[in-house]
């Protein structure tokens, strides 16, 4: 939705807080799902860790994004451009993970490397 907003905003004006509003349902989406995921990609013996920085680098998105959004001051547009791009390469990197739908979640990282069996 934040690449059609780009070029949406000029021809359909009241399309735009759709389309924000609907971009921002889907990352906060997202965000939910990836700590769901992470719990179960991860083996037992790591978990805590792995998920204290998979929170910390979810804040370093945090962080930055406020910065993204000022650039869209001096170049229009590039925010959402930013944000699409990091929006799309993230679900195109999860369709690489693994399914653990019915399957054992991993003790340890040696059953980690073994697919969970």
């Amino acid at each position: 939705s934040l690449l059609v907003q780009i070029f949406s905003v000029k021809l359909l004006p009241s399309v735009g807080p759709f389309l924000a509003l609907l971009g921002k349902m889907c990352i906060a989406a997202s965000f939910k799902t990836s700590y769901i995921i992470s719990g179960e990609i991860f083996p037992t013996s790591i978990r805590t860790s792995a998920m204290g920085m998979v929170s910390a680098m979810a804040r370093v998105g945090s962080i930055l994004s406020p910065f993204i959004v000022m650039l869209g001051e001096s170049l229009p547009g590039v925010q959402f451009t930013i944000f699409a791009i990091l929006g799309l390469s993230g679900g195109l990197l999860s369709l690489g993970l693994p399914e653990t739908k019915d399957k054992v979640l991993p003790e340890t990282l040696g059953d980690m490397g073994a697919g969970g069996k």
